[in-house]
């Protein structure tokens, strides 16, 4: 009773008894599972994951594109504050009241 299983990066192979199979992924990803036959209903258990390099997929820095560190706005444009500048803007005037004081 095995069946292969198409994958992206490879092919998957699975075997099972009745209701219970265990398989292994084109990734390389070991499961169990056991299905209620006759309703597509299955619980399936990764039972081993192999570990991946994924500094290996990132790339160089000298390859991302550079981004300005600060853009001035004209003068004569003025942006609205976000609701964090608000709520930061009234605690700096509190605490300037409060030294005042």
């Amino acid at each position: 009773m095995d069946r292969d299983i198409l994958e992206e990066l490879g092919v998957g192979v699975s075997w099972g008894i009745g209701p219970w199979r265990i398989g292994r992924s084109g990734y390389g990803t070991w499961w169990i599972s056991v299905g209620i036959p006759r309703t597509g209903i299955r619980f399936s258990k990764v039972i081993y994951r192999p570990r991946r390099n994924w500094n290996s997929q990132i790339p160089a820095a000298t390859e991302l594109p550079t981004m300005p560190e600060h853009v001035e706005l004209p003068s004569n444009v003025s942006q609205p504050l976000t609701p964090n500048q608000q709520i930061l803007k009234e605690m700096e005037i509190e605490s300037t009241r409060a030294r005042s004081t």
